[in-house]
């Protein structure tokens, strides 16, 4: 079976390397070709002897002023053309997005009409007009909706009955965070902090949408 993934940055973040453990565990039956910006996610892609197959960059705010959101749209028309070679070119079996953008670069391309489409969901949308648009388009027109957590699956379908929507947890290697025989204490003080009192982790790009924010005003309800 031939898989086209999709990636509309060719940074590498959380959705990307989720995408990296999950091309590591493929089976042989599964055929593999990446199509994504150039940048480090294509350079790690090659370096694992990943097939990759170049679109432009597709990033930008959805959510900010009429400029931005018509310069992102235009970039993810763009990016969606050069998508639509590769997919005529390589027929695949499957086209998985592995972002919202991705998804719309994907529509962009009519790649729904060539093979099925799966949209990763890896992100919960702000609520505005633009955002529940792309939402409610993808979920209408994706074969399958993939979501990293029932929160992110649930938010994502609200108000768009009949979305074919499933919760898949990303994998974890949890032999890659052994404490490698060091104590709580020991830790905590190679990270330079007390040995005692609460510790509140966020693992996130600093971004609005990540939520940082929520912490830190949770923070005092801690303490």
């Amino acid at each position: 079976m031939r898989v086209l993934y999709v990636c509309h940055s060719g940074v590498v973040s959380g959705a990307e390397r989720a995408l990296l453990d999950l091309l590591a565990a493929l089976p042989q039956t599964v055929s593999a070709t990446v199509a994504c910006p150039e940048g480090e996610l294509q350079a790690m892609l090659r370096a694992r002897g990943v097939e990759v197959a170049e679109i432009p960059e597709a990033a930008g705010s959805l959510r900010l002023d009429t400029r931005q959101v018509l310069r992102a749209l235009a970039r993810i028309l763009r990016s969606g053309w050069a998508l639509r070679r590769i997919v005529r070119r390589l027929a695949p079996d499957v086209v998985h997005a592995n972002s919202l953008r991705a998804g719309l670069v994907a529509l962009c391309a009519g790649a729904d009409r060539y093979a099925p489409l799966v949209v990763h969901v890896h992100d919960v949308l702000p609520r505005t007009r633009v955002a529940d648009w792309s939402r409610r388009l993808l979920a209408s027109r994706a074969d399958a909706l993939i979501g990293v957590s029932r929160y992110a699956t649930q938010r994502f379908v609200e108000g768009t009955p009949g979305a074919r929507a499933h919760t898949f947890y990303n994998p974890l290697d949890v032999h890659r965070y052994q404490a490698n025989g060091q104590t709580r204490e020991q830790a905590r003080a190679q990270a330079g902090l007390d040995a005692a009192g609460p510790l509140l982790g966020v693992v996130a790009q600093i971004t609005p949408w990540k939520g940082q924010d929520v912490a830190i005003r949770a923070l005092p309800r801690v303490l």
